[in-house]
């Protein structure tokens, strides 16, 4: 690509002429800050610099285009979506849509973003055919129309929205044609004799004389510029006006309007025309960057210039009135402590000695003090030297000793100077000694060096040291102390004036207004003073107050009632170095002594501090790396998004994106400070944050806190106030329907436990039910008739026994199984010898040791032998059999089965019906187990059938299934 540009080029350098060489006159240049491929550019040649409406810097090279936010340069090539790398010029339309003019003549646009090529490229291709030289002219009009020219066709081809061509034409003469505030240039160089180019605009037509041949118009770059009513075009080496008006330059290569004023740009610099529409091109032009091919200039929003060049990038100038000028190139001599200027004489002092500055010749042979004070009575300016040397006199110029380290104004005849004690010059060189240094009895109290002087209005005289303020007081210097800030405070300068009174300066708690001798004003850095380590004080014939200190200059007036106002000048406006030693002021314009040569302003500079607001905003919201649309300054983020970074773009380049910025998350929480043009939100909490930014600009002013953007994380479902809503709501349900169920429960169990009382002490009656009673009371009568007292004693204590262990069981919920089988051992005892062994029983178990002290319900089993005595042995004189067996224990129940011999359950049942004696322990054991079933949350079981003997029905089999417990 870079041959490609070459070919180009080449017939640029073609017509390069050589230039004079730098007159007499010391070089006074803006500060540059040149950019280039190290700080992101791609290239260092470079064609063209403009600033879009959103304030980014776009940089036209021969290897991409590059954007500037004010914090990185981005780079698009071909890869991005770029037709052609080498792109020379960029144009915005009237969306905001950035175009791209390259070498191959295929067009493409920046928006949202992106990079999109022209849909309708192939009807350039045809238009153009095969000339691919880059003179061609391309414009965008509000309606979507695309206006396409080039040297070498006297048409212009315009392509509506929708791709529908049209030709317009135009004078077979080179001509300009305005359209839509555009020019597009078009020619036929064919038969080209007279050097005219004609211009078309406003309905008019007419005419400039550029005493072109057509060899030129032809390779030459045409361009064209109109100031009012004036049109000027730049034609190879000369530009030309309406009224025969021109100026031959070297090889033009370029050219800008800039507000009034005209920017030619050549192969041997870039020159300025003032005011060109009231001035014209008579005035000598101003010329800068006379080493460069500059191709274009840009003027950004905050007034700084943008100079494309050919072999250096882009070189950046903060202010064009801010001017500076070494002394050499030995860096150590260009640290100027001091600099004073009349009609004869330019002089500077540093550490090697003093020096006429426009001619770089040393006036004293012998060093000088870190000082370097340059006294002056009128326009007769005093200079240093060693005592002992000897030194030719120079006119107009008078010699002290170079131990004298400051000096302030007496008279209109005479100064003093302190150091060495105090002593007054008058005009003709000659010196009076008022205090001597040697003489303890004056500086008695003065405990170092007197390093600053001044004399009051009644000409008392202050002097100052590293500790402190003296006055001199009956021949002896006193301590002064204003307040008790002052003291043992180092004091640098000392400056009285009329109109501001005795201002102190002092190197770390900035500056003291003394009047009347109370301090009635205390200046530091929280009153925008760029430092509170003052060097120099000065007060111009504006009564503007200048302090000196090593981060720049400040300017202080002081308007009555409004008070002070601070304004600043630093490198970021075009200051030379940042520690400032000194300043002087002559013919309007004041000069500043730095540590890297002399720095000027005339009174065309404005010091008014930058107005402009809200200069950092935001370029882009990314979270987990993902772009984020920001649509009216508000986003919202679910909480999966642990990573969000918010880049900024300022448009205050003149703090070259070194200047700090503060932002919070709410207006209570604490600033944060960044410098890298980004804010960074690492795993934020679940809120809604409200941020604030604030940023120092070049005066060193921090702007007012503005909004920037609302970015609200959204917690998880399980945390959001809607959820804790319905899980309220659900616990508070669940809570009342366990609370219903509890009570519930706890009645119903209220219930049962008075049902199972009602039904235990039932199935207690019917255990001793009144027949069984009365009958064992008839059995103990029989014995006792019958002579049988050993029965019955026997029969009455088994009864007893009976009666006590039923009565024991009863008031227990659970009883082991144990006690179980001895309750029913008795019972069925009784029953045999009620009955005179009508019948005979068994008690089988089968379970272990351990399996008998489980628990269960009591009084279950009786019923059912009872049902197989009073019923199933009905009618039956004797052999009749009951066998009980407590078979096993299967998982937590035991299987118990109650057989008899008798007349089977259907018959007794029927029998039953027939019998006054009603039983209900059967009724009343099937109600105790559904209760059971309910108070113990498990099956309670029982099952009856018949026994079949040979197809006889022979007694009855009731299998109970009964669950088991055990206690602790």
């Amino acid at each position: 690509m870079a041959l490609i540009e070459n070919r180009y080029l080449l017939l640029v350098f073609l017509f390069v002429f050589g230039q004079g060489a730098l007159g007499q006159e010391r070089t006074w240049e803006p500060a540059y800050t040149n950019i280039s491929v190290k700080d992101g550019l791609p290239s260092s040649e470079t064609y063209y610099v403009h600033q879009d409406r959103k304030g980014f810097i776009w940089i036209c090279t021969d290897r991409g285009v590059v954007r500037f936010d004010g914090y990185r340069y981005q780079v698009f090539t071909r890869e991005n979506g770029l037709l052609d790398n080498v792109v020379f010029k960029v144009i915005e339309d009237h969306k905001g849509r950035i175009w791209f003019k390259s070498f191959n003549e295929q067009f493409c646009y920046f928006e949202n973003d992106k990079i999109h090529p022209y849909k309708f490229n192939h009807l350039i291709a045809e238009f153009r055919e095969i000339y691919l030289m880059p003179f061609s002219w391309i414009n965008i009009d509000t309606d979507d129309n695309f206006y396409y020219s080039r040297k070498g066709k006297n048409e212009i081809l315009k392509i509506s929205e929708k791709g529908k061509t049209s030709i317009l034409k135009c004078s077979l003469l080179p001509n300009y044609t305005k359209i839509s505030g555009e020019w597009m240039f078009t020619s036929n160089t064919k038969g080209y004799k007279n050097g005219v180019i004609g211009l078309s605009f406003n309905g008019k037509r007419t005419g400039i004389d550029v005493h072109a041949t057509s060899t030129n118009i032809a390779i030459g770059r045409q361009e064209i510029n109109q100031f009012g009513g004036k049109v000027y075009v730049t034609n190879s080496n000369s530009i030309y006006s309406q009224n025969r008006d021109s100026c031959k330059l070297d090889f033009i290569i370029g050219s800008a309007k800039i507000g009034k004023d005209l920017w030619v740009g050549t192969l041997k610099g870039v020159y300025l025309f003032e005011n060109i529409e009231k001035n014209g091109l008579k005035l000598k032009p101003k010329h800068f960057l006379k080493q460069y091919s500059v191709t274009h200039v840009c003027r950004d929003s905050e007034g700084g210039y943008w100079f494309s060049t050919l072999e250096n990038g882009v070189m950046y100038v903060p202010d064009l009135t801010v001017l500076n000028s070494r002394l050499s190139e030995n860096s150590a001599e260009n640290n100027i402590y001091r600099v004073y200027r009349n009609k004869d004489y330019f002089i500077v002092s540093n550490i090697k000695g003093y020096y006429d500055f426009v001619t770089g010749k040393k006036l004293t042979v012998s060093g000088v003090t870190q000082n370097g004070i340059i006294p002056y009575i009128g326009n007769t300016p005093f200079i240093g030297k060693l005592s002992d040397k000897k030194i030719n006199p120079i006119p107009g110029i008078h010699f002290f000793d170079i131990g004298f380290l400051d000096w302030c104004k007496e008279s209109d005849t005479s100064i003093i100077m302190t150091g060495l004690g105090v002593v007054r010059f008058n005009r003709k060189g000659e010196q009076e000694v008022i205090f001597t240094k040697k003489d303890f009895r004056y500086f008695k109290k003065v405990r170092y060096i007197a390093k600053s002087i001044a004399i009051l209005p009644n000409k008392e005289i202050i002097v100052a040291d590293l500790k402190g303020v003296y006055k001199a007081y009956k021949h002896r210097f006193q301590p002064i102390e204003y307040s008790p800030k002052l003291r043992n405070t180092r004091v640098t300068d000392l400056e009285y004036h009329d109109y501001w009174g005795l201002v102190i300066a002092t190197g770390g708690k900035g500056l003291f207004i003394v009047r009347n001798e109370k301090i009635v004003k205390i200046i530091d850095e929280n009153n925008g003073l760029l430092s509170n380590h003052i060097n120099y004080l000065f007060v111009d014939s504006k009564n503007y107050l200048y302090v000196c200190s090593n981060k720049g200059v400040s300017r202080i007036f002081y308007d009555g009632g409004k008070g002070y106002r601070v304004q600043n000048l630093t490198p970021f406006q075009g200051l030379k170095a940042q520690e400032v030693n000194s300043c002087f002021e002559y013919k309007n314009q004041m000069y500043f002594a730095t540590k890297d040569g002399l720095s000027k302003t005339d009174n065309t500079y404005n010091w008014t501090n930058s107005l402009r607001r809200k200069q950092v905003r935001i370029l882009d919201i990314s979270a987990n790396g993902k772009r984020i649309e920001c649509k009216n300054n508000s986003i919202s983020l679910d909480y999966q998004y642990k990573v969000i970074r918010i880049r900024l773009t300022s448009t205050n380049f003149k703090t070259k994106g070194k200047a700090p910025y503060k932002y919070r998350l709410s207006k209570t929480s604490s600033w944060s400070t960044g410098y890298e043009g980004e804010i960074l939100l690492l795993n934020p909490a679940y809120d809604k944050f409200n941020i604030e930014i604030k940023y120092k600009n070049e005066n060193g002013i921090w702007s007012q806190p503005y909004f920037l953007t609302s970015i609200e994380i959204t917690p998880p479902f399980y945390q959001q106030i809607w959820f804790y809503i319905v899980v309220t709501i659900c616990l508070l349900l669940l809570v009342v329907w366990i609370l219903l169920r509890r009570i519930k429960t706890i009645s119903r169990k209220a219930e049962i436990q008075r049902n199972m009382e009602i039904l235990e002490q039932k199935a207690l009656l019917a255990q001793m039910n009144p027949h069984f009673i009365f009958n064992a009371l008839n059995s103990i009568q029989s014995f006792l008739l019958y002579d049988e007292n050993e029965l019955a004693e026997r029969y009455l204590l088994k009864l007893s026994k009976l009666i006590r262990l039923t009565l024991s069981n009863s008031r227990e919920t659970e009883i082991t199984i144990q006690k179980e089988i001895d309750s029913l051992q008795m019972y069925l005892e009784l029953e045999q010898m009620r009955f005179k062994n009508r019948f005979v029983f068994q008690i089988n178990t089968s379970l272990t040791k351990e399996g008998l002290t489980k628990f269960i319900p009591p009084m279950l089993i009786q019923p059912f032998a009872e049902n197989a005595i009073i019923h199933g042995f009905k009618g039956l004189e004797q052999g009749g059999e009951i066998q009980l067996n407590f078979l096993q224990i299967d998982g937590n129940r035991l299987i118990v089965e109650i057989m008899d011999n008798g007349i089977g359950y259907a018959k007794s049942k029927a029998s039953a019906n027939d019998s006054d004696h009603k039983s209900y322990a059967t009724e009343i054991t099937s109600e105790r187990l559904n209760l059971f079933k309910e108070r113990y949350q498990s099956e309670f079981d029982f099952f009856i059938e018949t026994l079949d003997e040979k197809g006889n029905l022979r007694g009855t089999k009731v299998t109970i299934s009964i669950p088991i417990f055990k206690r602790d």
